[in-house]
């Protein structure tokens, strides 16, 4: 029988069997264990990413570089430097980002 032990233990997570594997399951198990830790750790990384770079703000608010510019100027959006990059909070953009929509439900 050929069936993934991962499978079997993401349907049934808490299911109690015995089972008989050998050296080659075992190790397949171990790097699927590893891979699927991998992959949970990079998803995880992106959505608790503390900082954006100019680009990606630029691309999240769908603003030119030159009102960016303008926001770091008059202060509305502060970058911070990181390694010698400038860098935007990511909290700071997404406080900027909800207090717009805020702003445009009041004007209703």
């Amino acid at each position: 029988m050929n069936t993934n032990l991962v499978d079997i233990l993401k349907v049934n997570p808490d299911l109690k069997i015995k089972l008989e594997v050998d050296s080659r399951d075992m190790m397949r198990f171990g790097l699927d264990m590893m891979e699927a830790g991998r992959i949970d750790a990079e998803k995880k990384a992106k959505t608790v990413e503390g900082f954006m770079t100019p680009e990606q703000v630029q691309e999240l608010v769908q603003v030119s570089p030159s009102t960016l510019r303008r926001w770091r100027v008059s202060k509305i959006l502060s970058p911070v430097w990181v390694a010698g990059l400038r860098r935007y909070r990511k909290q700071d953009v997404l406080a900027l980002v909800t207090e717009d929509t805020n702003a445009a439900d009041t004007d209703k």
